[in-house]
């Protein structure tokens, strides 16, 4: 058995580096923390290269007095506590006293700081954990912390950082979060020379989040004010018909702690259910303030989440809140909420009536229907016995070389200002022989304005007319190139994306154009909006910006998948928006021309899901059903 080591002071640092040092935003996150609780009102974050060149944080807080520096930089060394008792109510950010001694371990600090009691300020650098000599220096009253060549004595750590653009975006991402968790503190971020965001610092959450985000995102919200046993919710949701595919615009605060929080994430998500489509999720900027007593912050080393003493109370104050702010919103909004008096009883269900209702509903005697038939069983999904064929019904058949599906034209909106596009050959014909017989087939019509009914002989089929338009589409995604998949937009449209999402989609802008997307980097300084200049010819102007936000949401949460993984999934996402949706009504032209791609092409069997695009059921099959044999 091997011995037992007690580690050296500079090994064991660089282990507590790997934890509070994981990467440049991680140090930022630190540093501005360190900075808020230091009674800073105006912070000012400098990086170049990522982060990983050049971090700087200026601050006017208290600064740190002369003899305190040197142990401003040993592990657990650290102002905000004195002895145990204080764990159980923390109100600052950072308490552990690790931060300055990990960051310290693995780069170049310098650090010049002067405390409101002192003359003189204070110069001291740190590298790889030796500090060099204490000079004077003349500063104003804070501190500023430089931080350069990040990892340079661990370059095995810098294999596992993104490039300097996606590193960037995380610092940026990141302080997006902590300017909204203090809108009294003046932000700004300076990236590579520019001016990347600068918050006024008046108190006010609408100011901050206007500054983060902009009027266009701030324009989607509404307020939100609440009280509950002591529990106060204050801050934005967004607009029911403003929600969006993803919860990455989802931000929350307890005490001025940013947090992830699974506990007020589903109660957010509970106050806006029958409110929004399916599949959308709403975005807000939400502040919690309780008992510091209430919550425990020493759950996480990074201290992202927390433990409520109370969820119970926390849950009904998120719900409770939100669902009153969206009654608010919906009263004022809704032209059945202007009623007389604006009296909202005057809205409500007659309880009476409803409750009979449901008494007549029950006393029905359904025993007359006798047993529920077994399922079908043992319904496969296989190519249609003979061959398909409907030229009987549409004329001539035209030939191999001829352009099908051309009644599929995607139907442009009048006001959509996009410019017109010819969708014929939407499929490659395949070279296979099929024998027509004017006799075999007839269109019976179709079920639900979803299903094709067809009679073949002694069989009938079904055909899911979006499962088999979404396949068509897929392949066609997949054989043809960008400029026959594309439209251009007269006016390319401006989205605003959290900066993990924009990182995402700027990182694969070549897999965006190979789908049939153009985009532009909207500002080309990191600020999160981007510019889609051309589109897939299936998609639909008005559902847009919500594609792109879902592509966005996707390659954040896959950035290991491999491109053509991602492209795929591309392809798939485009095909089941772009095809006819089912209960559409569809002309007798377009059925017809989607069975003549089917009948060319009888290797489509499935759509891009998996889901079968077509079911045969045999007459004999459908008299036994019927107890006729």
């Amino acid at each position: 058995m091997k011995r037992i080591n007690i580690l050296d002071s500079q090994t064991a640092q660089l282990i507590a580096a790997g934890e509070i040092a994981e990467n440049p935003a991680s140090v930022v996150k630190e540093l501005m923390e360190n900075s808020i609780d230091a009674g800073a009102r105006r912070i000012i974050v400098e990086i170049n290269g990522g982060g990983i060149k050049l971090i700087k944080v200026s601050d006017n807080g208290h600064g740190i007095y002369r003899d305190d520096v040197i142990n401003a930089f040993e592990r657990h060394g650290t102002s905000k506590l004195t002895n145990s008792n204080d764990i159980n109510k923390i109100s600052s950010l950072g308490f552990r006293g690790e931060a300055l001694a990990s960051i310290g371990a693995v780069s170049k600090v310098e650090l010049l700081t002067r405390s409101r009691e002192e003359n003189l300020g204070t110069h001291m650098c740190v590298k790889a954990g030796k500090y060099s000599e204490i000079h004077d220096a003349g500063c104003p009253y804070g501190t500023v912390v430089s931080v350069r060549d990040l990892f340079y004595n661990v370059p095995a750590r810098m294999k596992f950082l993104k490039s300097e653009v996606a590193e960037g975006n995380k610092i940026a991402a990141l302080i997006d979060k902590l300017a909204l968790s203090h809108p009294e503190v003046f932000f700004k971020l300076v990236r590579d020379n520019k001016q990347i965001l600068c918050t006024p610092g008046d108190g006010k959450i609408s100011s901050t989040v206007y500054s983060v985000y902009g009027k266009e995102f701030f324009d989607g919200m509404v307020p939100v004010n609440y009280e509950f046993n002591g529990i106060k919710l204050e801050g934005y949701i967004s607009k029911p018909e403003k929600c969006r595919i993803g919860r990455n615009m989802q931000s929350f605060f307890v005490n001025g702690r940013m947090v992830k929080c699974k506990l007020a994430i589903t109660a957010l998500e509970e106050a806006f259910k029958n409110s929004i489509m399916v599949g959308k999720k709403p975005y807000c900027v939400l502040y919690l303030k309780l008992s510091y007593e209430l919550v425990d912050v020493n759950v996480h080393p990074s201290k992202i989440e927390v433990k409520f003493a109370n969820e119970e109370d926390v849950s009904e104050a998120i719900y409770s809140g939100v669902k009153f702010a969206l009654d608010q919103y919906n009263l004022k909004t809704c032209p059945l909420g202007k009623t007389k008096n604006n009296n909202s009883s005057s809205n409500n269900l007659d309880t009476d009536k409803v409750l009979k209702f449901s008494k007549e509903l029950n006393s029905i005697n359904y025993n007359h229907l006798g047993n529920k038939s077994e399922s079908i069983k043992n319904l496969v999904c296989s190519e249609p016995k003979g061959c398909l064929n409907i030229s009987h019904l549409n004329g001539e058949y035209k030939s191999q070389d001829a352009p099908l599906y051309e009644n599929f034209e995607l139907k442009i909106k009048k006001h959509n200002p996009i410019e017109k596009y010819n969708s014929s050959e939407v499929i490659k014909q395949s070279k296979i022989s099929i024998d027509f017989n004017l006799n075999e087939i007839k269109l019976i019509g179709e079920a639900f304005s979803c299903y094709i009914i067809l009679q073949q002989k002694e069989s009938l089929i079904l055909i899911d007319k979006h499962a088999a338009h979404e396949r068509i589409i897929f392949e066609n995604l997949k054989n043809q190139n960008y400029k026959r998949n594309s439209q251009m937009l007269l006016n390319p449209l401006s989205i605003v994306l959290d900066k993990r999402e924009y990182s995402a989609v700027i990182e694969s802008l070549d897999l965006f154009y190979k789908a049939g997307y153009e985009i532009l980097d909207g500002g080309g300084d990191g600020s999160g909006k981007i510019k889609v200049k051309s589109m897939p010819m299936y998609e639909e102007l008005d559902g847009l910006e919500n594609s792109v936000i879902e592509i966005a949401n996707y390659l954040v949460e896959n950035r290991k998948n491999t491109n053509p993984k991602k492209l795929e999934w591309l392809y798939h996402n485009i095909a089941c928006k772009g095809a006819i949706k089912a209960g559409k009504k569809t002309s007798k032209d377009e059925i017809l021309n989607l069975v003549k791609i089917l009948l060319d092409n009888p290797n489509l069997k499935y759509c891009p899901h998996g889901r079968p695009i077509y079911l045969e059921f045999s007459k004999k099959f459908i008299e036994q059903q019927f107890k006729r044999i």
